[in-house]
């Protein structure tokens, strides 16, 4: 019985490792998984997060921002290193850096 948990649970993390191999995937079943409240999802899904953040961002910023709203709703950016927030933040703010609302900026900058 143990050995068929363990089984399965490698599977798991297989799945998870290899889904993002397609960005858009991984951030997408991070999403899922975050807001499912799974407890498997700090040892499997944070370690991704904090080295595919920073692709996700640069590819698609919508999509990296959703996540990091869709983290910050479930709690789950609270044991996030000081560090990689420190680089979230200033990814943010450069990004926004002197940023006016208009309708043809939204468009623009997403």
């Amino acid at each position: 019985m143990a050995g068929d948990l363990s089984l399965w649970l490698g599977a798991g993390r297989d799945l998870v490792r290899q889904s993002w191999t397609d960005i858009t995937l991984g951030a997408q079943l991070c999403g899922i998984l975050s807001g499912l409240s799974w407890g498997g999802w700090q040892s499997l899904e944070f370690p991704l997060i904090v080295k595919h953040m920073p692709d996700l961002l640069g590819s698609d910023a919508n999509r990296g921002l959703g996540l990091l709203a869709a983290l910050h709703n479930t709690q789950r950016l609270k044991g996030m290193p000081a560090g990689w927030l420190q680089r979230v933040e200033e990814w943010v703010l450069n990004r926004f850096e002197g940023w006016v609302i208009t309708h043809e900026r939204v468009r623009d900058r997403f």
